[in-house]
Formats: structure tokens, C-alpha cells, sequence
């Protein structure tokens, strides 16, 4: 019996690993769906969750903003090339490989699915089950910095550059804002309790909640996550005839493009239709800034009200994922005649058309998961602690 519940569990995770996905939206999406969250957020909440992520800046220093942290979770991978170069050393923390995204099956041709295919998707294995962790952790969080900061780093993280950003739709992020607006008055009574300082000992007789590991990691699966799984191919896994085990996610589907570069369906779908095919070290913060406000003129909130209803924000996860989903089984194989399609067929070569199709819906998506994470951070702000270097500065005032 003892041998028969091994075998069942290693076949599992071979299953596992080869229906999950590996890649994620490239560095340039994920920065800017960070980018259109942030010009969403109040800067108080921008600030709130700056610092948390710069309390993690001795170790990540390139990753210490809600825009730079957005890859961090793809990053952690790596142990060399093709990763880039960290400024300390390669993680090479693969736990979470293989949890960047729901694996919803695509099954036009109705064929008969075996083994752990047949159960799929699986909550545990997935990114919603990582996204459903982290919303409850930073629920969890105490608001104040008491024993929040690392005893052996005195200096207070930085207001980011970008939270001193001027977005020309008018934001409440503007660089001569009252960081702690009218609206955030109770919000900051509650953060601070009865003394100004939050990092006084609590009265509470139980410690705090949330550490500068557990915020840290919570916000980057947050900020990571909520933008991969808009990305469709993170949410479908394609059956047929041909790929009676999957596609896994379109990385066996190679493919050439006009310009005769090779890739694949999964890698072409992650840089947005190879648009942005840089690395997170090549792009300037005005770059991400300035490509966050083009496609927010390009699908204005208002045009996307229906993709902004209750149901399909924070923590709806799986609502999120499934509305991908159908993007990906309309759009992503509509050249596929899954009936007939042999591997002998690949090269993919796309039309034009199909080309031109995939940007505009990859753009769309990257508006509406800014605008879906930026609603999250916002609510999750609630629960974060007012940083203390600007409660003196309120205080000075």
C-alpha cells in the first residue's frame, strides 16, 4: 500500500510539473501593470507599500518598488543565464515555479483525459491558491512598525521616485499631495492607535502580526500574480490529438515570426505579441511610467466597466483567471484546426492579422490587471502600517 501511495504521488508530480506553467508575462508587462496600478492608488497607499518592499532593499535593491518588485517572483528563480545578474547572489528559489497561473484545460476535440489531467485544475498547484494565501496573510498584518523593521538596518527606506509621480489623469498621487489625505484621516487613526508613534509597544498582549518576510513576500505574489494570470495563456492548457498530454501552456508550440525570429506560443503571448521583449535591467522608470500612461489613454477605465465589477476584482481570483481563459480559447488558438493539427505542422508561422490581434488584446489585458491590481493594493493598504519616517514628517508639520 505504501509503495502503490509513492508511485501515485511522484506520478503526480510529474503531471504536475509538466502542466504548469514556467514563464511569466516578460519583465516589460509586469512593470507596467504595476505602473497602472500605482497611478490608481492614493499616495498613501503607494507609500505604504514602498516601504514594505524597501525594507527588503539589502537583499533585493533592484527589486524595491512596486514596479521593480512586479518581477521579482520570476527572478528568484534563476541561478545564471539567461537571468540577469543580481547586484548579491542568485536565489535559485524554484518552489514557486510552477505556480504562476491556473491550469484550466482547453479541450475543443472533447478527447479523453487521463490521470491527474482528468482532475484538473488544481487548486493547490496554482497561482490562485498563492494569490488566496497572501490576501489572507496581509489581512492578518497589524498595522503598526512595531518590531517591523530590521534591528540591524537604521535607516528608513526612501519615498520611491515613482510615488512622487504626476500622472496627467489627475491622480491623487501628485507630488504636492497631503500624503495623508482627508479620506485616510480614520485610516491613519487606526494605524497609529492613541499615541502618534506606531512603533510604541503595543497594548495588545499578543505580538504583532507580519514580518518583513512574510509582508515582503505576500505583496510580491500579490503584485506578481494578479498580473499572470491576465496573461491567457496562464490560464489555459490546450488538449488534443496531438498534444494528448497538453501544450504545456504553448511552449511546444514553436513558432516564427515575420521578422524570422524563433519562438514559441507561450514565450509570444508573454511579451505582449514580442513587444516588449527587454530585460527589467533595460528599461528606465520613465520608460515604465510613460508606457503605463499610453495604454491607460488607450483603454480609459470607464471603457472597461465591465471588467471592473465586484465579482471580477480582489479576491476573485479564480473569476480573474477563468475570464483569461476564454480570451485564450477565442484568440489564442484561432488559427488551430486542433482536429487535424499534427507537431509535423510547426512551425507556427501567425498572419498579420493574428498579430496585430494578440497586441491589442495583450495591451487591453495589461489595462485591465493595472487597473484590477491597483483595487487590491488599495484595500490592502488598510491593513499595512503608516511608515514611521512619514509619520515624523506629518508630525514636523
Amino acid at each position: 500500500m505504501r509503495s502503490a501511495s509513492v508511485s501515485l504521488l511522484v506520478a503526480g508530480a510529474c503531471v504536475l510539473a509538466l502542466q504548469s506553467p514556467v514563464l511569466a508575462w516578460h519583465s516589460g508587462p509586469h512593470m507596467i501593470v504595476a505602473a497602472i496600478a500605482r497611478s490608481e492608488m492614493s499616495a498613501l497607499a503607494q507609500i505604504k507599500v514602498d516601504y514594505i518592499l524597501g525594507l527588503w532593499r539589502g537583499q533585493y535593491p533592484d527589486h524595491a518598488t512596486m514596479e521593480r518588485a512586479s518581477v521579482w517572483l520570476d527572478d528568484i528563480n534563476g541561478k545564471g543565464p539567461p537571468y540577469e545578474k543580481p547586484s548579491r547572489r542568485f536565489d535559485f528559489l524554484k518552489i514557486f515555479q510552477f505556480m504562476h497561473g491556473v491550469n484550466i484545460p482547453y479541450n475543443p476535440e472533447g478527447i479523453q483525459l487521463q490521470g491527474l489531467d482528468a482532475l484538473l485544475p488544481l487548486y493547490e498547484r496554482s497561482a490562485e491558491f498563492l494569490l488566496d494565501m497572501a490576501w489572507d496573510g496581509l489581512k492578518a498584518t497589524t498595522p503598526t512598525t512595531e518590531k517591523l523593521e530590521d534591528p540591524f538596518c537604521s535607516v528608513p527606506p526612501p519615498v520611491s521616485s515613482f510615488s512622487l509621480a504626476s500622472y496627467s489623469e489627475g491622480t491623487v498621487n501628485a507630488a504636492n499631495g497631503n500624503f495623508l489625505e482627508v479620506s485616510h484621516a480614520d485610516e491613519h487613526r487606526r494605524n497609529t492607535g492613541v499615541s502618534a508613534r506606531s512603533s510604541q509597544v503595543s497594548t495588545d498582549a499578543e505580538s504583532p502580526v507580519g514580518t518583513v518576510l512574510s509582508l515582503n513576500f505576500y505583496l510580491r505574489m500579490v503584485i506578481h500574480l494578479v498580473a499572470d494570470i491576465h496573461q491567457p495563456l496562464h490560464s489555459l492548457l490546450a488538449f488534443s490529438p496531438a498534444f494528448p498530454h497538453g501544450d504545456r501552456f504553448g511552449t511546444k508550440i514553436s513558432m516564427v515570426l515575420p521578422n524570422g525570429k524563433d519562438t514559441n506560443l507561450h514565450a509570444f503571448w508573454d511579451g505582449a505579441g514580442s513587444v516588449y521583449t527587454k530585460r527589467r535591467g533595460e528599461f528606465t522608470d520613465e520608460e515604465i511610467a510613460e508606457e503605463a500612461r499610453r495604454i491607460k489613454l488607450e483603454f480609459p477605465k470607464d471603457s472597461l466597466e465591465s471588467h471592473l465589477k465586484p465579482e471580477l476584482l480582489a479576491p476573485n481570483f479564480r473569476n480573474m483567471a477563468e475570464e483569461s481563459h476564454r480570451l485564450g480559447a477565442a484568440l489564442a488558438y484561432r488559427e488551430f484546426n486542433f482536429r487535424t493539427f499534427r507537431p509535423a505542422d510547426l512551425p507556427y508561422v501567425p498572419t498579420h492579422t493574428y498579430l496585430a490581434d494578440v497586441r491589442l488584446a495583450c495591451r487591453r489585458q495589461i489595462a485591465i490587471a493595472g487597473y484590477r491590481l491597483g483595487y487590491a493594493l488599495e484595500e490592502l493598504s488598510a491593513y499595512l502600517p503608516v511608515p514611521e519616517f512619514l509619520q515624523n514628517h506629518v508630525h514636523a508639520a
